[in-house]
């Protein structure tokens, strides 16, 4: 009977880590989809000014949310089973990244302490949901002191240089925080050039 209960449970276990990827999938597909069909053709020649102010804010939007979907690509391949707090934690991952194109817009259109405050803590969010679902996802591979430290550890590297930006050069994270997402998605990976060598 245990054995039986143990199979459904790892069954059910790996059925629902094949949908979670499905669901990623599809939900950044959308957001992508959304993304595009917000930005308005240009009915007159002086709203151009403010089309390609979108299309900058698309293009933007778009290498984020990718950059994010081949992280979480990287993120489910370290493991393949899933339980109610990945899911939990996948989720919610993905709610903070359908936030992140409207407050990229707030931030290009209408630049401000506010807006970049904001948009830092989303994508905060967004990353250190993503980290939740690593250690989750790799729990048994971890020891307590491991997960604490490597969650601490990024969660400084990421709260630490952004508070400081905001604080002394708000108009500097602007530039980094559309510029840094693109260049670590076009950059090539380091696992990976290592493993080659």
């Amino acid at each position: 009977m245990e054995n039986k209960n143990f199979t459904r449970k790892s069954t059910l276990s790996t059925s629902l880590y094949e949908h979670l990827g499905t669901l990623n999938d599809g939900v950044i597909a959308i957001i992508m989809t959304i993304m595009i069909m917000s930005i308005p053709s240009p009915a007159k020649d002086a709203e151009y000014g403010e089309f390609l102010v979108n299309i900058a804010n698309y293009a933007a939007s778009f290498f984020i949310v990718g950059n994010f979907w081949y992280t979480s690509q990287r993120v489910f391949r370290s493991f393949d089973k899933v339980g109610k707090g990945e899911f939990i934690t996948d989720i919610t991952f993905l709610f903070f990244l359908s936030l992140i194109p409207v407050n990229t817009k707030w931030i290009i259109t209408s630049p401000s302490k506010l807006g970049l405050t904001t948009y830092g803590i989303v994508y905060l969010l967004t990353q250190m949901s993503l980290i939740v679902v690593f250690v989750l996802g790799n729990y048994t591979d971890f020891t307590l002191k491991q997960i604490l430290s490597r969650t601490i550890f990024r969660s400084m590297t990421l709260i630490i240089p952004f508070a400081l930006i905001i604080t002394f050069a708000w108009k500097v994270s602007l530039a980094l925080y559309i510029v840094l997402p693109i260049i670590s998605l076009i950059l090539p990976d380091r696992r990976r050039t290592k493993k080659s060598e």
